[in-house]
C-alpha cells in the first residue's frame, strides 16, 4: 500500500503471481514426502496407505487454499483502504481548490487597492509576497477611481 498521498502514481499491477503458489505446492509436496518416509520407517502406524496416497493432492490443495484465502483477504483489504483513501483525498482536493480560488480572488481585490496586477502564471504565494512588499512601502492607498487618496496613517488614527 502506498502510504503517501500521491495516489495518481499508484500502478495497477496484477496481484496474482504464480511463483508463490508453486512454492506453496512445493512445501506441501515436501511435507507429503516426509509423511511417506515416516510411514515407511514405521512412525505412522495409524495412517493407511490409501489415505497417505491421497495426501499428495490434499496437502498441497490445503496449503493453496490457505494461501488463496490469505491472498484474497489482503487484496480486498488493500482495495478497500485505497478506495477510502482516494475518496478522502478527492474531498481534500475539492476543499483545497475552493480555498485557493477564494484566497486568490481576495489577493486580487487587495492588489487592486495597491495598484498591482498579477503577472502571468504567478502563484498566490508569489503575488502575496509582492503585495506585502508594496503595502509596507506604500504611504497612500488608492481606492476607487474618483475618490481622493487617503493616507494609511490617517486611517489608523481614525
Amino acid at each position: 500500500m502506498n502510504s503517501g498521498m500521491n495516489l495518481k502514481s499508484r500502478k495497477k499491477e496484477p496481484y496474482l503471481d504464480w511463483k508463490p503458489v508453486i512454492r506453496v505446492c512445493a512445501i506441501g509436496t515436501i511435507i507429503w514426502g516426509t509423511l511417506i518416509v515416516e510411514k515407511i520407517a514405521g512412525y505412522l502406524p495409524g495412517v493407511s496407505w490409501p489415505c497417505l496416497a491421497a495426501g499428495i493432492l490434499i496437502i498441497p490443495v490445503l496449503f493453496v487454499t490457505i494461501f488463496a484465502l490469505t491472498f484474497f483477504f489482503v487484496v480486498i483489504t488493500d482495495s478497500m483502504i485505497y478506495r477510502m483513501t482516494r475518496a478522502t483525498w478527492n474531498k481534500h482536493l475539492r476543499e483545497h481548490a475552493l480555498w485557493d480560488a477564494l484566497y486568490g480572488f481576495t489577493l486580487n481585490d487587495i492588489g487592486r487597492i495597491y495598484g498591482l496586477k498579477r503577472k502571468p502564471h504567478e502563484r498566490n504565494r508569489e503575488f502575496e509576497a509582492r503585495l506585502l512588499e508594496v503595502a509596507r512601502a506604500a504611504k497612500y492607498i488608492r481606492l476607487k477611481k474618483g475618490e481622493p487618496d487617503e493616507t494609511v496613517s490617517d486611517k489608523s488614527e481614525a
